[in-house]
Parts: C-alpha cells; sequence; structure tokens
C-alpha cells in the first residue's frame, strides 16, 4: 500500500495552500517529502530492501523527494478537521488553526500513509512540520516557533493559556515545584511553544485549547495587574 502511495505523488500538482494568520491562532506549515529514487526503474521498497540487506548502499542512497500534490490533512482536538495539498515543492500551509493537540496526516489518490505525527499548537506559535514517508509510514519531525513574545501579555487568548497552564501545573504540583503565572510568561519570553511550556510545567497539553473560554475579563485584568506588580517589585529589587 505504501509502494501505491509513493509511486501516485506526481509533480505536476499546481494547488497552492491557502489561509490567513492571525495573534489569537497557530501556523503549522511544513513540506512533506520521501527518501525515494528518482525514477520509476527505482521502487521505493526495493530501495528499502537494498539499505537493509547492506547492498549497494551507494546506489540506493538518495536526497530527500519532495512529494506534490499529496493531501494533506489536520485533525485537531478543538474540532478542527481541515486539508490542503502539497505545491510542486512538496510544501504544505494552515493557518488560524486553534489551540490544542492536533495530528497530521498524508495520503494521495484515496491511499492514507500509515502513521500520523503529533503537533500540539498554541495562539502566536509556528509549528514547521517535516513529514517523511518510507515504507514503514509516515513519521517526522516538528519545531515550534514565536515570533511576538511580547504578545503573551497583550492578546487574551495567549494570556489565557498561560494562566490556564499556571493553574494546572499548580493544581498537579503535589510537593515539587509548579509553574506560576510568572513562571510560565518567562518560559514563553524565552521563545518556547506552548507544548513544550506545558510539558515543561507537568500539565497536560489540552490545556492549551481551552483558551480564555473559562476565563472572565476581570480574570485576564487581574492577571495583568498582578504581572505588572511582581516585574515592578523585580525591577525594584
Amino acid at each position: 500500500m505504501i509502494a501505491a502511495f509513493l509511486e501516485g505523488c506526481g509533480g505536476d500538482s499546481t494547488t497552492e495552500p491557502t489561509g490567513s494568520g492571525g495573534g489569537s491562532t497557530a501556523t503549522v506549515r511544513g513540506q512533506v517529502v520521501t527518501d525515494r529514487a528518482g525514477t520509476a526503474a527505482e521502487p521505493v521498497l526495493v530501495v528499502a530492501l537494498q539499505r537493509l540487506a547492506g547492498v549497494g548502499l551507494a546506489e540506493a542512497q538518495v536526497a530527500d523527494t519532495p512529494l506534490a500534490g499529496t493531501t494533506v490533512t489536520l485533525t485537531c482536538d478543538s474540532g478542527l478537521s481541515a486539508l490542503t495539498r502539497t505545491d510542486r515543492s512538496g510544501r504544505f500551509l494552515f493557518e488560524n488553526v486553534p489551540s490544542g493537540v492536533c495530528t497530521l496526516t498524508v495520503e494521495q489518490d484515496g491511499v492514507r500513509a500509515p502513521g500520523e505525527i503529533p503537533v500540539v499548537v498554541g495562539a502566536g506559535d509556528t509549528a514547521d512540520v517535516t513529514g517523511r514517508v518510507t515504507p514503514r509510514g509516515l513519521s517526522g519531525t516538528v519545531t515550534v516557533s514565536v515570533d511576538d513574545v511580547g504578545a503573551v501579555t497583550r492578546n487574551d487568548v495567549q494570556l489565557g493559556i498561560a494562566i490556564n497552564i499556571a493553574n494546572a501545573s499548580t493544581a498537579r504540583a503535589s510537593g515539587r515545584a509548579a509553574c506560576d503565572l510568572e513562571a510560565v510568561i518567562d518560559l514563553r519570553e524565552q521563545r518556547l511553544g506552548w507544548g513544550e511550556i506545558a510539558h515543561r510545567c507537568g500539565v497536560d497539553p489540552r490545556v492549551i485549547g481551552l483558551g480564555r473560554s473559562d476565563l472572565s475579563d476581570d480574570d485576564l485584568r487581574a492577571a495583568r495587574e498582578r504581572l505588572g506588580r511582581d516585574r515592578g517589585r523585580g525591577a525594584a529589587a
């Protein structure tokens, strides 16, 4: 099945990913590639077997090949289910992605590559994904970056995520150090994605998807005032 998937990925697609972003949402972008040989005379399964057997390694080792015209689907616990097709360079783009825990899958002509790539993003995050299709299926790497670290205190959704992580960390502390709101903000200002911050604070990343939904305007106002006081004392010390 995976061989059929790979052989169905041609280079004639002209479909360009579309979308528009925002400071209260995330961006997921990337590229889908394979390490198959560049011609139909060298099917990907043959190349893989050569590698496993240690035969013809010099001939079998080839550079990553972009998979054009591949359908990429992003499914999130926020309820989002979106799809796009890769361009000629194998690249794809999703913008306006709500905060939460997502999975990314790829398929070609109705054949889905086995496996999925987990992607955790929150408001203001940009996730760069490299999806690699091999005879074993789909695997990948995800790197999350943050362009505007100052937005965490200005943007209601981002501040809500920080408050929810701090509250969840405090509730789960049980004898170990918890991440208070100041600590969460400090981690964000180190340009860490929300998923990594949740991990470091020992909380379920699904709290990221709450955004500010459980918080009133008064909650946000009080958090900003508390942060202002704490940082003012720190500057004076």
